[in-house]
């Protein structure tokens, strides 16, 4: 079975069970004085800019948020996570030990066709203001992050001859690089006030300050010093929301 496919299927199977799970727990948010908490899926795609456009294609993005919101002064921060993974890498470290027809020559001088493929993870906090419509159906949400970004390239043996790549020897190849990143995002909000729909759809900006981890890399020589990535894309997220009320230490869903 085509590992997309894999993929797919599990984002497909947990925006419905979110959704489910909001038209059963969720309660009407304007019935409720309290902050709110929300759990957030996020699947979005990013266009790299700058050096990051000199390795890599677009990449997707799948991630999570944990969010509190107070109600009271329609701020929000939050924690995320997104995983990052792209099928085009624009630079190859392999080139060197390649053949003419890109193949590498593994174990008993088999023939092995490696695929390059970008992997990747962003951490950081971010917070920001929700600025609401006469519609309470409707909201744009402008915000701020501050976090951390790191990736390489990734090398798919399907047969594993390739020992050129295998460990401890990958790490040489793989270009790990990571740094610093701020962002800024901007949003459009939609709330139902049952609870049972509540997803955004955000442009991002990122700019990350990284560099080459690795003390040793194989392969032509690379500029390893510090670099600036920029990042731009569009993400929609769906929100599981909780309630926490005020007068009691108390969460509903």
């Amino acid at each position: 079975m085509h590992k997309s496919f894999i993929v797919n299927s599990i984002l497909l199977f947990f925006f419905h069970t979110i959704f489910c799970w909001n038209c059963l727990w969720s309660q009407e948010l304007s019935k409720v004085n309290g902050d709110i908490l929300s759990l957030r899926m996020r699947y979005g795609i990013d266009l790299p800019f700058a050096k990051m456009k000199d390795n890599f294609g677009a990449n997707f993005l799948v991630g999570g948020d944990l969010e509190y919101q107070i109600k009271e002064t329609s701020w929000f921060w939050g924690l995320e996570y997104g995983y990052i993974f792209g099928s085009r890498v624009k630079t190859n470290p392999l080139a060197w030990i390649q053949d003419e027809f890109g193949n590498v020559i593994g174990n008993a001088r088999d023939i092995s066709s490696v695929y390059l493929r970008e992997r990747g993870h962003e951490m950081s906090v971010y917070g920001g203001k929700i600025f609401s419509f006469k519609n309470p159906k409707h909201a744009i949400r402008v915000g701020l992050n501050a976090g951390y970004l790191i990736y390489k390239i990734k090398y798919i043996d399907d047969y594993k001859t390739a020992i050129q790549i295998q460990d401890p020897y990958n790490n040489g190849y793989d270009r790990l690089s990571g740094g610093p990143m701020i962002g800024q995002r901007i949003a459009y909000h939609f709330i139902n006030p049952k609870g049972n729909i509540n997803f955004a759809v955000a442009l991002f900006a990122k700019q990350a300050f990284t560099k080459n981890l690795r003390s040793w890399n194989f392969g032509p020589f690379e500029n390893t010093n510090n670099a600036v990535d920029m990042l731009m894309g569009i993400n929609i997220n769906w929100a599981l929301t909780f309630k926490v009320r005020q007068n009691a230490d108390q969460i509903e869903y």
